[in-house]
């Protein structure tokens, strides 16, 4: 668990803010009083987050990416399909991806997985055993 706002221990600046309306441990340890103004803080503060300052509505195929500690983002409800995928980065890579040409650029983890798996053991092998957790160096599951 970690606060919803981080101060920076060097600049005393804020530079992370954690928040999750949806997710969120309940405030057990406080008094009542604590609770109140607490809650009352958290619906006030929601309500600012839920204020339509920016909305976009993606097209198919289109990407997103943005700091996820600088920037406050969400979702609406969505009626239909929709495809979404995540990923993390180093933050000192991305930042300074003009120093890769395009072969040179990072890959998450997840893709690094993925096309190691397909490398070593080729793609049927590879999907062939989707769901395979034998422990078996001849399994493409089983080495990671």
């Amino acid at each position: 668990m970690a606060p919803v706002f981080s101060i920076h221990p060097d600049l005393n600046k804020m530079y992370q803010i954690r928040w999750n309306n949806y997710d969120r441990a309940p405030k057990t340890n406080w008094s009542a009083l604590e609770q109140t103004l607490w809650y009352r803080a958290a619906r006030h503060y929601n309500e600012i987050l839920q204020s339509k300052e920016m909305w976009t509505k993606l097209k198919p195929g289109s990407a997103l990416m943005f700091d996820n500690w600088r920037m406050l983002h969400g979702r609406s409800q969505f009626t239909g399909k929709r495809r979404m995928c995540g990923g993390y980065g180093i933050y000192y890579l991305i930042t300074s991806l003009s120093n890769f040409s395009t072969n040179e650029m990072p890959v998450n983890n997840d893709d690094y997985i993925s096309r190691l798996r397909l490398l070593k053991f080729g793609r049927k092998e590879v999907l062939d055993n989707l769901g395979n957790v034998e422990n078996n160096p001849q399994n493409p599951y089983w080495f990671i």
